[in-house]
C-alpha cells in the first residue's frame, strides 16, 4: 500500500523544505522528494504540497523552495494527468470517476470511522463496525492533545525568544521553534482532512503519513519533557513503561490482524481451487463478490458491473463470458442472482460461504466432461466429488428444458396443496402439507410463522415437494418432484412485492427454491419410466422395463 511510502516521503520533504532557505542542495532534494509522493499517490501529494506552498508564498524566508514545490509535484503528476487524458477523456472526467469509486467524493464526518477501524478491520467499508477494545485506542485520542501542547509549547518559546531580543537574555543560534513544530502539525492535518471529511469509510493505514509527521513534535516534546523534569531518571523509566506497554498492545493488534489476514487469504485460495476444478482456466474471468482476490489467486481476470469496484459494462461482461470461462460469485443462501445470472448454474465452493455460478453452456461442458471421467474409469477427484449438487433458479431449469418445465408447473398448478419434504433434528423426514408459487421466474415456498417445517429448512436447507397427483391410484399423468435447497428470503422489498402479489397470510416465512434435480415419473405401455433432470445436464430418462426387455437409460 503507498500510504507508508507516503509517510516517509512527508517527514523527508518537512525537513528538506525547512533547510532549503539555506541549502541549495535541498532544493533538489525537496522536488525529487514531492515527486516521487506525487507519483506514488497523486492526491496525497497535492496535500501535503498545499500547506508548503502557501507557506513559501507568505514567508520570505522559504520562497526559495518555490520552485521546487512547483516542479516536483508536475514532474510526479505527469503519468497521472497523462492517464487521465488517454484513458477517461480529461482531469475533470478522471476525478468524477475517482469520486463514483470512492462512493461520492463529499461532506462525510469520518472521526468514528477512523476510530472503529483503528483495530481492525484493514478496510472499513461501509464502516458499520463497532468499536473493538476501546482501551487500545488511548493513543489516538491522546494525539490531539499532545499536539495541542506542542503548539502551546512552541508559542511559549516564540515568546520567550522575542523577549531575549530586547535585552532580557541572549537567543541561542538555532531554528525557531515555531516552525519546527507547526509545519509538520499543519502538513499532517491536510494529509488527514480528506480521510476524516471527505470520505465515508476508513481503514487503519489512511492516516499513517499524519502519524508519522505528528511523531516529530510529539517526540520533541517528550524530550523536552524529561530533560525539565526534576528527576528526568524516573519519568524517563515511566515513559519506557508505556511506550512498552503500547508497543505491546501493538503487537496483540497484529498478531490477532495477520490471524485474520491469513483465514482470509485461506478461503481466497480455497475459492480459487474450487474455481479450477470446474474448468476455470487462464484466461478466465471472476466477477460477483470478492471477486478481485478470488480471481488473483485462480490466474483470471476480475471485472465488475456495479459497486465501487465497478470496471465493466453488463453487455461486455456478457460477451466475454461467451468466449471465455467465466464464474459469478455470491455468498450461498444470502444474495438472489442478478436477472442476467437467473439461469445460471450455481455450484457450492467447498470450505467457503460462496457459490460460483456458471452460465448454462459452460455448465453442460464441464458436467459432460465429468461424466466422460466417470464412464472412463477416471474418477474425479474428492474435491471435485464434494461439487456433485449444483442448484439453479427455477428459471434457469425453463430455459435449459422449457418443455418440461412447462409441464412440471401445469401438474404444481392443477391444484393448491402438494406434499413437502423436510429433515427433522434427529434426520428423519417431515412430511407436510404446503402451497408453492411460481413466480418472477422463481419456485417459492410460503409458510406460517414458526412452523415446524419452515424451522427445518433454517436448520437444513434440503427439502423435496412433490406435485399432487389427484384423486385416484393411478399414474396416468404421472407424478412430478422438485428437489433442492431452499434459501429463506428476509429482504423487506422481495416480501413486500410476493406479499402484494400472492397476497398469502401475515406474518409469514418465505423461501425462495434453488433447483437440484426435477423427476417426472409416468406409466408407458406399461412401462415405468423416470425422467431426471440436474443443473448443467440434458434429462436422463430411465426405462425401468419388463420381464421381456431390460432397463434402459437414454441421455
Amino acid at each position: 500500500m503507498p500510504n507508508l511510502w507516503v509517510a516517509i516521503g512527508a517527514v523527508a520533504a518537512v525537513g528538506w523544505f525547512l533547510r532549503a532557505p539555506h541549502e541549495t542542495n535541498a532544493r533538489w532534494w525537496l522536488a525529487a522528494v514531492l515527486a516521487g509522493v506525487t507519483l506514488v499517490r497523486t492526491p496525497d501529494g497535492g496535500w501535503l504540497t498545499l500547506p508548503l506552498l502557501i507557506g513559501a508564498i507568505g514567508v520570505r524566508t522559504w520562497r526559495p523552495a518555490l520552485p521546487a514545490l512547483i516542479g516536483g509535484p508536475l514532474l510526479g503528476a505527469a503519468q497521472w494527468i497523462g492517464e487521465a487524458y488517454d484513458r477517461f477523456g480529461g482531469i475533470g472526467e478522471r476525478l468524477n470517476i475517482s469520486s463514483d469509486v470512492e462512493g461520492g467524493m463529499g461532506l462525510h464526518f469520518s472521526v468514528g470511522a477512523a476510530l472503529r477501524s483503528l483495530n481492525g478491520p484493514q478496510l472499513c467499508r461501509p464502516c458499520e463496525v463497532p468499536l473493538r477494545h476501546p482501551e487500545l485506542t488511548v493513543w489516538w485520542l491522546a494525539l490531539p492533545v499532545l499536539t495541542l501542547l506542542c503548539v502551546h509549547t512552541a508559542l511559549r518559546d516564540r515568546q520567550q525568544l522575542r523577549r531575549m531580543r530586547v535585552g532580557l537574555g541572549r537567543p541561542a543560534a538555532r531554528l525557531p521553534a515555531v516552525p519546527l513544530t507547526v509545519l509538520p502539525i499543519v502538513c499532517a492535518a491536510t494529509l488527514a482532512l480528506p480521510y476524516l471529511l471527505l470520505i465515508g469509510y476508513s481503514a487503519p493505514r489512511f492516516l499513517m503519513p499524519s502519524y508519522a509527521l505528528l511523531a516529530l513534535p510529539i517526540a520533541g516534546l517528550v524530550f523536552r519533557a524529561v530533560r525539565a523534569a526534576r528527576s528526568p531518571q524516573h519519568l524517563a523509566v515511566a515513559l519506557g513503561v508505556v511506550i512498552t506497554l503500547h508497543l505491546a498492545s501493538q503487537f496483540v493488534i497484529l498478531n490477532h490482524t495477520a490471524k485474520q489476514s491469513d483465514n482470509t487469504t485461506g478461503r481466497y485460495r480455497t475459492a480459487a481451487q474450487g474455481l479450477q476444478r470446474l474448468g476455470l482456466r487462464p484466461p478466465c474471468l471472476v466477477t460477483g463478490d470478492r471477486a478481485l482476490p478470488v480471481a488473483y489467486h485462480a490466474g483470471c481476470s476480475s471485472a465488475q458491473t456495479s459497486g465501487n469496484n465497478r470496471s465493466t459494462t453488463l453487455p461486455t461482461l456478457l460477451r466475454r463470458a461467451a468466449r471465455e470461462p467465466t464464474a459469478l460469485l455470491l455468498r450461498r443462501g444470502q444474495t438472489r442472482p442478478p436477472s442476467y445470472a437467473r439461469t445460471w448454474v450455481a455450484y457450492p465452493l467447498p470450505g467457503t460461504e460462496w457459490n460460483a455460478y456458471l452460465p448454462p453452456d459452460q455448465a453442460r461442458e464441464w458436467e459432460a466432461g465429468k461424466s466422460r471421467q466417470e464412464t472412463s474409469g477416471n474418477g474425479p477427484s474428492m474435491g471435485a466429488m464434494t461439487m456433485t449438487y449444483p442448484t439453479t433458479s427455477w428459471a434457469g431449469f425453463a430455459a435449459a428444458e422449457p418443455a418440461f418445465a412447462d409441464y412440471a408447473q401445469d401438474r404444481f398448478g392443477r391444484y393448491r396443496h402438494h406434499v413437502l419434504a423436510t429433515l427433522r433434528q434427529d434426520g428423519s423426514p417431515r412430511v407436510t402439507p404446503l402451497e408453492v408459487t411460481f413466480l418472477s421466474g422463481e419456485l417459492w415456498l410460503g409458510m406460517m410463522p414458526d412452523s415446524r417445517k419452515a424451522l427445518d429448512l433454517r436448520r437444513d436447507p434440503r427439502f423435496s415437494v412433490q406435485a399432487n397427483p389427484g384423486p385416484g391410484d393411478g399414474l396416468t399423468e404421472g407424478d412430478v418432484r422438485v428437489s433442492g435447497r431452499a434459501v429463506e428470503v428476509t429482504d423487506p422489498e422481495t416480501v413486500a412485492r410476493f406479499a402484494e402479489e400472492v397476497r398469502p397470510p401475515e406474518p409469514f416465512h418465505l423461501y425462495r427454491a434453488e433447483l437440484t434435480e426435477v423427476v417426472h415419473t409416468a406409466l408407458e405401455n406399461g412401462q415405468m419410466v423416470l425422467r431426471t433432470w440436474r443443473p448443467g445436464q440434458p434429462v436422463q430418462v430411465v426405462r425401468r422395463g419388463t420381464d421381456d426387455s431390460p432397463p434402459r437409460v437414454e441421455g
